[in-house]
């Protein structure tokens, strides 16, 4: 059974032949982020405020681990390091014949995966406070903002393109949006959206 999900995705990733450039691995990875961004604005995360404690405490402990790694004996590091590679399969003799490169020995790889995934985190805390249910009494509808900022960063990352629109004309830009929204069961114009979406794309450069 097909989602709202995999119809978002229909959007900016349709057949092969309805495609101006072909996609790299990367441009579906970006575009299916896009697309999970979309569906919290949707509505299907609502447990926004319990996701922002999970994320809070998961970040802090690892930077704990961090400090604690840090702090560790460099004998057992180096101990526990030869360990993991003799369990994935390397030998002694092939570390002398082929060693690896020096950030993917295990000592040295977790440091940088722990920041990795640290600031991972924080990038989904960004988009999970964006994503929040906005105050009472605010006129500006967050989501469809957000939504057109969305769909602009998801039809550049297909398409290659640049977007266009003009109130009253018909873009292959605003046409994105409007299906987007029609799946999203988002009401109102797309104008103002899309306005403040491109403003944003264009004065960032």
């Amino acid at each position: 059974m097909r989602t709202k999900l995999d119809s978002l995705f229909d959007v900016f990733c349709p057949e092969y032949s309805r495609r101006s450039r072909e996609l790299t691995r990367i441009d579906y990875r970006q575009i299916n982020r896009v697309c999970g961004e979309l569906a919290i604005l949707e509505g299907k995360i609502t447990n926004h405020a319990e996701i922002e404690d999970q994320l809070e405490r998961t970040r802090k402990r690892i930077r704990d681990l961090q400090r604690d790694f840090a702090s560790l004996s460099g004998w057992a590091k180096s101990v526990a390091s030869t360990e993991i590679e003799r369990r994935r399969g390397v030998s002694d003799l092939d570390r002398a014949i082929d060693p690896p490169p020096r950030h993917k020995w295990p000592n040295i790889a977790l440091p940088a995966l722990l920041d990795e995934w640290f600031d991972g985190l924080e990038f989904v805390a960004t988009k999970i406070v964006t994503a929040s249910p906005p105050r009472k009494g605010r006129k500006k509808n967050i989501k469809a903002y957000r939504a057109a900022e969305l769909c602009l960063e998801g039809f550049v990352l297909s398409t290659g393109k640049e977007p266009t629109f003009w109130n009253g004309g018909d873009t292959e830009f605003s046409r994105v949006v409007c299906q987007v929204f029609e799946i999203m069961e988002i009401d109102g114009g797309i104008r103002g959206p899309i306005e403040a979406a491109m403003q944003k794309h264009f004065a960032g450069r």
